[in-house]
């Protein structure tokens, strides 16, 4: 009988036993939670229950990423100063906006003895939203630009090999890590990481920009996809624990084989994407330093240790004069209240801490408004002026509906 030929192994098939390889060696406690949790997301994706989990750098210039969908025509932006149409070399700009962000941190941080008011905590989270949205202005710009010079023939290499000093491709994943984590630590409520974080920008906005550089995060860390809300990133090298009672894994690890060999059309985009966060997954267990993401949570109540940035609301301008609001909202969205006029950021704040409300409140309304209020939130981080006030709209006309029902 003829031997049969061997076939070599997939790319797929090849990580996952070096994955395999590493648990087997390894019988740590933190590394077997964490490489099961992994496993179960792959197999989530596998499913096309979620997404494979975007990553620095991104070959394509972040297509998928949050950067791709920032409006580019400068006529239907809130803030026409962060248009891609600026000059190329814009750093004169951004240094500009730096700096005046490290005044407003110092400020901030300038009252001895005295914690930062809740309105100071909010004035401070929308500072930092305002100048995440520039900087994803800017990366796409520089993406477009890049594109521009492929077609040309003028191609100067991948967005990988263009990623130091001040390419702004390098300049918004610098920064962005950093913003992200205090406007989320504002999300959750929790008031000692978002200090932590603002402590974090004021020392690297100190800094001269050439040294800036070695605070970089780099290669693997996770990214926020495109239209999605923001994600919570966490940076982490657990101490190694003795594994007690049974590990998951290798049964884990076998379902998403399962899963795997089972595909009926392979969807190739979403295997490479899989393929690449395994293959980082690996990378991390070696280095022992783990970049994660997460839905952010939310804090509450006050506990020992654990102070929130702003206890249990109990009113809330929209609720409180619900046909005020929709008046003032079509007002935004018919262009007699226009940007430059101001207010959009005040807007923005409001729909923000109506977030934060309904998250203390919860119920029918709640409900029927989040969404809404997800969708408002990211139209103005996209800097669509049309979507951010339409949205508006809709938020007021739920609780125009629900003010004209009431007896």
């Amino acid at each position: 009988m003829e031997a049969q030929p061997a076939y070599p192994e997939s790319p797929m098939s090849l990580a996952l036993d070096e994955l395999e390889e590493l648990l087997r060696s390894q019988s740590i406690q933190p590394l077997h939670q964490l490489s099961e949790g992994a496993v179960l997301h792959w197999i989530r994706v596998v499913e096309g229950k979620d997404g494979v989990q975007l990553r620095y750098p991104m070959e394509d210039g972040g297509e998928g990423c949050f950067h791709g969908g920032m409006e580019t025509d400068a006529e239907l932006q809130l803030d026409p100063s962060d248009s891609p149409h600026e000059t190329a070399d814009a750093m004169p700009a951004l240094e500009a906006r730096l700096h005046s962000l490290r005044d407003e941190l110092e400020t901030y941080f300038g009252r001895k003895g005295y914690r930062a008011s809740s309105e100071r905590c909010d004035q401070m989270m929308v500072a930092l939203a305002r100048l995440s949205r520039y900087l994803s202005a800017r990366c796409l710009r520089a993406r477009d630009e890049r594109a521009a010079d492929s077609a040309m023939g003028n191609d100067a290499g991948s967005v990988a090999s263009r990623i130091i000093g001040e390419h702004p491709y390098w300049q918004h994943h610098f920064w962005e890590p950093y913003l992200n984590g205090g406007i989320v630590a504002w999300e959750q409520n929790s008031l000692a990481p978002f200090q932590l974080a603002l402590q974090q920008l004021l020392v690297l906005l100190r800094l001269p920009p050439e040294e800036r550089t070695e605070f970089f995060f780099g290669n693997g860390y996770p990214l926020r996809s495109r239209g999605r809300p923001r994600i919570k990133i966490s940076v982490f090298s657990p101490k190694p624990r003795p594994l007690h009672g049974n590990s998951f894994f290798s049964l884990r690890l076998q379902q998403l084989r399962n899963r795997l060999g089972g595909m009926d059309g392979a969807d190739n985009r979403m295997l490479d994407g899989l393929l690449a966060d395994v293959r980082q997954f690996i990378v991390m267990i070696r280095e022992n330093c783990y970049m994660l993401a997460s839905e952010p949570g939310f804090l509450r109540m006050a506990r020992p240790g654990l102070p929130v940035v702003r206890g249990s609301p109990t009113v809330h301008p929209f609720l409180l004069d619900s046909m005020d609001f929709f008046k003032k909202a079509i007002l935004f969205h018919n262009g007699t209240y226009t940007r430059e006029g101001g207010g959009l950021d005040t807007m923005f704040l409001q729909v923000r801490q109506l977030e934060r409300f309904f998250r203390f409140h919860q119920g029918g309304i709640a409900r029927r408004l989040r969404g809404l209020i997800s969708e408002c939130v990211i139209a103005w981080e996209e800097n669509r002026l049309p979507a951010f006030t339409a949205g508006l709209v809709r938020i007021a006309s739920q609780f125009r509906g629900q003010a004209l029902a009431e007896p």
